[in-house]
């Protein structure tokens, strides 16, 4: 976290990047740079959350999963930096009949980590989101892949605080961040 002086804010500009390197190739994912004004204080969400498992189709059986392309992790900050903020998070993807998200997973997180004590490092809270298998509709294909899960996160309080997910891609090292739409 870097603080600027509300004076100064406006006449700063900034940018961020992670840049992964891997046999195959070099990939840049540009950072969300946060100002105080887009914390977020109750419920946001963040869509395009993917599960993609690999299936081996067997020549003499039925087809199995081996793994997955990619894996998310998410993380959220206390903004103000209170180490009491808890998050509640929703996996979902689409919605029933009756208007309702179809939830994969729910999971509490405390936001109460940080690197060292001291102020300048804010509190934080993550989490590997689980791959899953959602089971498929024949021996060929066991299990579904979802390319745009979304993640509710509803705060225990109206605290402001700052989320994202990263995905990373299992074969290229490519990582992708995703934040609150």
């Amino acid at each position: 976290m870097l603080f600027i002086d509300g004076n100064q804010a406006s006449h700063v500009t900034f940018g961020y990047s992670l840049r992964s390197t891997s046999a195959l190739g070099t990939f840049d994912a540009e950072l969300p740079v946060v100002r105080e004004r887009d914390f977020l204080s109750g419920r946001s969400y963040i869509f395009g959350v993917p599960i993609l498992p690999i299936i081996e189709q067997l020549a003499d059986g039925p087809a199995r999963l081996t793994g997955y392309a990619t894996r998310s992790r998410i993380r959220v900050y206390d903004a103000d930096n209170t180490g009491t903020l808890a998050v509640h998070l929703r996996v979902f993807f689409g919605y029933s009949g009756d208007g309702m998200p179809v939830v994969l997973y729910e999971r509490d997180i405390v936001v109460n980590q940080r690197d060292f004590d001291d102020p300048s490092y804010p509190y934080y809270g993550e989490l590997d989101l689980p791959n899953g298998c959602s089971p498929g509709h024949s021996t060929a294909n066991p299990c579904l892949s979802f390319d745009d899960l979304g993640v509710q996160i509803t705060p225990n309080t109206n605290a402001r605080y700052w989320a994202f997910v990263s995905t990373t891609d299992n074969t290229t090292g490519q990582v992708r961040i995703r934040h609150p739409q």
